[in-house]
């Protein structure tokens, strides 16, 4: 059970702030990578595919 006392604590802390807000740019369709070559990098455009780099051997 809830304290009310807690309660309006809580809602005063964060009645000021704002929810997130997501920036999603707006995308150029240019090139598309070939059926086999989309698997392998897991994207069909070349613009979002963005390898990992090989950790060095211990």
């Amino acid at each position: 059970m809830s304290n009310p006392e807690n309660d309006i604590k809580t809602q005063s802390l964060f009645s000021d702030l704002r929810l997130a807000e997501a920036y999603i740019p707006f995308q150029r369709y240019g090139q598309i990578f070939d059926p086999m070559a989309a698997l392998m990098n897991g994207t069909l455009f070349p613009e979002l595919y963005r390898p990992y780099r090989k950790r060095p051997e211990l």
